[in-house]
């Protein structure tokens, strides 16, 4: 089975991001970073965040999602670049060419709701990407905040990131997080029970492709 899990973890209403609003600032690159410190996903704990959760089977999701990793090509971009990389992880057909015998999920495919210049200026909605992930082939279970408890959140990570078949997507506010932006979705690509660690794969440009956050 297919299963996307969709979430607003800060903010139960997440507004669609805009590229008006999410860069008032330019920036080259960033480190990733563990929530509330400064161990970035590259130093050395970071690493060993990374191989705690690999022995324990909570990074069964990353590689997937590694070997389909694609950068969003523009600034609101987040959600059908997420897609995009969620879909092909999991070997879901798109039933129609990519680029000659292909046949592949990429950004341009990703207009069967909503227009992409209309996405290009306000990014998707919450229900939007939940219908757009559905109708390209997702089997979705999508859930707000205050719809599901903090340990049955936590069962649900443990789950997805521990099978190959089942990918779990958050939406948040980047903003409450210290980070710039607004709304944003990310795929969890791995969990570290051990310091109750999730990681999201990041698909913007100019920063580092993995962050890890406290569930």
């Amino acid at each position: 089975s297919v299963v996307v899990n969709t979430r607003a973890r800060v903010k139960s209403q997440i507004g669609a991001s805009s590229p008006r609003c999410c860069f008032p600032r330019q920036f080259c690159s960033s480190q990733a970073q563990y929530l509330f410190s400064n161990v970035t996903f590259s130093s050395t704990e970071g690493k060993r965040i990374f191989a705690e959760a690999l022995a324990n089977g909570g990074m069964e999701s990353y590689f997937r999602l590694a070997g389909q990793y694609h950068s969003q090509s523009e600034p609101a971009y987040c959600s059908v670049a997420v897609l995009c990389m969620v879909l092909n992880g999991l070997s879901v057909d798109p039933a129609r060419i990519w680029k000659g015998p292909w046949r592949w999920y990429s950004e341009e495919m990703m207009d069967c709701c909503l227009p992409l210049e209309k996405v290009k200026e306000q990014g998707v909605g919450f229900e939007d990407f939940t219908e757009l992930a559905t109708r390209n082939g997702a089997r979705v279970i999508s859930y707000r905040a205050d719809q599901r408890s903090e340990d049955k959140f936590r069962e649900d990570i443990k789950r997805a990131t521990s099978s190959e078949s089942e990918f779990i997507v958050v939406s948040y506010d980047r903003e409450a997080l210290g980070m710039t932006g607004i709304g944003n979705f990310s795929p969890v690509a791995g969990y570290n029970s051990q310091k109750d660690l999730g990681m999201a794969n990041r698909e913007r440009n100019g920063e580092d492709g993995r962050e890890d956050r406290s569930i």
